[in-house]
């Protein structure tokens, strides 16, 4: 029971983000939506004591596991030249597992390092990474340009 309550609610959620898609001021993929909104409400609940039981728990993980991979497939469109996005999803995709669990089973200490660990990998990619693309010479920013285009070309379709 607790699987077809969780798959109305992504439909539900998925349909009212894809028709309240053109009001926001930034783009939302509905079903990512639906499925964040659902996990949200069941691990609140959970932690509310208003649903219990390892059903809930494994249904909530496993949309969190597809939120983490999710999060970090999104995150590789943005990451520099520089980056490589194998190693990002090597160590962000876990970091997220992590979390999830330490989520899941309300385990404050393992959220706290996750989010550190996810934090640090973002500043990483993210900031260090995205300088040391740029380079301070002309032909650098240049070569910068080429191999991000590239990259978008490659991973378009």
């Amino acid at each position: 029971m607790e699987l077809l309550y969780a798959l109305a609610s992504i439909a539900v959620i998925t349909a009212v983000a894809g028709a309240a898609k053109k009001f926001f001021p930034f783009s939302v993929c509905p079903i990512c939506a639906g499925v964040f909104g659902t996990w949200l409400w069941m691990l609140v609940s959970e932690y509310l004591g208003v649903f219990s039981g390892e059903s809930w728990k494994i249904i909530t993980a496993i949309l969190m596991g597809g939120s983490a991979v999710g999060i970090a497939y999104g995150l590789e469109k943005r990451l520099s030249a520089a980056a490589s996005p194998f190693l990002w999803k090597a160590l962000s995709i876990p970091a997220g597992f992590a979390m999830v669990y330490s989520l899941v089973t309300s385990m404050i200490w393992g959220v706290l390092l996750s989010a550190a660990f996810l934090a640090f990998l973002a500043f990483w990619f993210f900031v260090l990474k995205r300088g040391s693309a740029l380079g301070d010479e002309p032909q650098n920013k240049e070569k910068w340009k080429v191999e991000e285009l590239k990259k978008k070309l490659k991973d378009c379709c």
